[in-house]
């Protein structure tokens, strides 16, 4: 007979609650906010090609 339940994959004892440090999260903010302002920055000249100055809708959008 099993002393304990089986468990695939990690052992239950050695979990640690806290396992991700807040600079892990701090980095997932940045790299999700930078990635969608540079991917929105880039579709920018194709979705106002017909107006003609382009800085000021830069500007305005940031």
């Amino acid at each position: 007979t099993w002393t304990s339940s089986f468990e695939c994959g990690f052992i239950g004892h050695c979990i640690n609650i806290n396992s991700f440090s807040i600079s892990f999260f701090i980095l997932l903010v940045f790299f999700v906010v930078f990635d969608l302002e540079i991917s929105l920055l880039l579709n920018m000249p194709l979705q106002f090609s017909f107006f003609k100055n382009f800085l000021f809708y830069f500007f305005l959008y940031l």
